[in-house]
């Protein structure tokens, strides 16, 4: 299964399954990233994606096999994994089986769609997907992803509720800067006052999805007085 290289802090190690859903970014603009500059933006197919799915799951049906066995009653510890890589050798070399294997035994609790922009996805193949995941992975309590709050506005609240709904928990949107000329070097593309009108609109209308911020500090240009 397909996985990229970025995700938040709070994604990363073993806890959380990554599940690239978009490559790379669709506005690729910014001037303080350098993360995608070389790839070209890509949409991936929802059957492509499911696919993607069925071999994570397909991964954990052999571990749960082998705690079955081991009389660990489906429980995936780090015992099962060696099991598994004792006795079928052509699973624990395939690709993923480590990082499937280490978030099992870490509660297979999360997950993070990737790329930097998975809003981006047409709502209905967004749902379709998070429905997907959530009805082959029960344990899962959050699904997060990146978004940008321009994508966020376009957004109509019967989506946006319709994406809750079907498993999306927690959004990470990058203000970056709360000064207008610097949100203008940065080439955001949107004022601070349109990100916040953006962020309390969903925070009043749909609770449920909780917003991670993540602001630069020292970008060229900020004074002190950007901040009083």
């Amino acid at each position: 299964f397909e996985t990229g290289i970025y995700r938040p802090p709070g994604e990363g190690g073993a806890h959380s399954l990554l599940l690239r859903i978009t490559r790379n970014c669709p506005w690729n603009r910014c001037t303080f990233c350098s993360m995608y500059k070389e790839e070209k933006y890509q949409i991936r197919e929802v059957d492509e994606v499911k696919r993607d799915i069925d071999a994570v799951a397909a991964i954990r049906d052999i571990l749960h096999k082998a705690s079955i066995k081991l009389g660990l009653g489906g429980e995936i510890t780090p015992e099962v994994a060696y099991e598994v890589m004792n006795t079928e050798a052509e699973v624990a070399i395939s690709p993923g089986f480590t990082a499937v294997a280490n978030w099992l035994v870490c509660g297979g609790e999360t997950a993070f769609l990737q790329d930097a922009n998975s809003l981006n996805l047409k709502s209905e193949k967004l749902v379709e997907i998070l429905s997907y995941l959530r009805n082959t992975f029960p344990s899962l309590n959050r699904v997060t992803t990146y978004a940008r709050a321009k994508t966020i506005a376009k957004k109509g609240l019967d989506e946006l509720i319709a994406i809750r709904k079907a498993g999306l928990d927690r959004l990470h949107v990058g203000l970056e800067s709360g000064d207008d000329e610097i949100l203008r070097n940065m080439n955001r593309r949107y004022t601070s006052n349109e990100f916040v009108n953006r962020i309390k609109f969903i925070r009043s209308k749909i609770p449920e999805i909780a917003i991670t911020t993540d602001v630069i500090i020292g970008f060229p240009g900020e004074r002190d007085d950007n901040f009083n």
